[in-house]
């Protein structure tokens, strides 16, 4: 397979910042809600039916709702190993 297929919980009221410096990502949302900062300041709310992509390795913010965990199914392309795990107490952000 040309990609990786994940399900993906960000806890209600959590931040992590994530960059994915060999993987594309597309991230549909299937229940909750968040939102996805850029290194811009741009944010934009992530809802049920929400669709965002990463088509530049884009180093970013996800959030989840304040009340509501954001649930989403994840794609990364080319496909991840299986080795990589995120740290996110590293205030620097998780990267891999």
């Amino acid at each position: 397979m040309g990609f990786t297929l994940c399900h993906t919980v960000v806890r209600a009221g959590t931040e992590s910042l994530l960059h994915y410096r060999n993987h594309l990502e597309a991230c549909y949302c299937i229940a909750g809600e968040g939102e996805v900062e850029d290194m811009h300041g741009n944010v934009f709310p992530i809802r049920p039916g929400d669709v965002y992509v990463l088509d530049q390795h884009d180093r970013h913010f996800l959030r989840g709702g304040k009340e509501q965990d954001l649930i989403l199914v994840s794609v990364f392309n080319p496909p991840l190993r299986g080795d990589e795990r995120h740290n996110l107490n590293d205030r620097s952000g998780s990267a891999y």
